[in-house]
């Protein structure tokens, strides 16, 4: 058993397909606890052997019977706790490589969040921009109806309440209401529709 003999064939093409592809630590570990697994197997079965030897070695009142028994155990269990440190050192690897993909993933989530945070702050500002243009636009439409209402002719005023009665802020707003909710409905329909064509336009 060769302790440090390594395959250095390159994956079959079907794995390198499927992504089967493992980390070098990940290889090592397996390594190396494949080797430890097969030792502990190899000592099971010296050390039934050595116990048969070393009966036998009694018996026969013979001290040199079970010599090379008991040298082939020691250098499996020799091999066995050069294998245990090499698997602690393995699992260190592993580890250390685990930790670095959780750090990259880690960052690159921050800076994904980092983004998106950005991207609401835009649109938040985007908002309370489009809502004060419309504040302000609002009070210069107000202003203007308030004006336009001053100067109606008489005739379109009379003596009953006319025209100048349904040009109030409330009605206004009413109004304006009515149209931001039916360019909201244009708006879905032209999303539906796709950009380049009109929410009323030909099927």
């Amino acid at each position: 058993m060769d302790l440090f003999r390594r395959k250095t064939a390159p994956p079959p093409k079907e794995a390198a397909a499927k992504g089967m592809f493992k980390a070098r630590a990940t290889q090592d570990l397996q390594t190396v606890n494949s080797k430890l697994q097969a030792v502990e197997t190899e000592i099971a079965v010296a050390e039934a052997e050595l116990s048969k030897v070393s009966l036998a070695a009694v018996l026969a009142d013979d001290q040199n019977a079970g010599f090379e028994a008991v040298s082939s155990l020691n250098e499996l269990r020799t091999r066995r706790e050069l294998l245990r440190h090499a698997l602690s050192a393995a699992q260190l690897a592993e580890n250390e490589r685990l930790a670095g993909l959780r750090s990259k993933s880690d960052k690159a989530r921050e800076r994904a969040l980092r983004q998106h945070l950005g991207e609401i702050k835009r649109q938040v500002g985007s908002i309370v921009a489009t809502h004060l243009a419309y504040r302000d636009a609002f009070r210069k439409l107000a202003a203007a109806i308030d004006s336009a209402a001053k100067n109606l002719p008489k005739s379109v005023q009379g003596d009953t309440p006319g025209i100048e009665t349904q040009l109030t802020p409330n009605n206004i707003r009413m109004l304006c209401e009515i149209a931001a909710y039916q360019a909201s409905l244009d708006a879905r329909a032209l999303l539906r529709q796709g950009a380049t064509r009109s929410p009323h336009g030909p099927e």
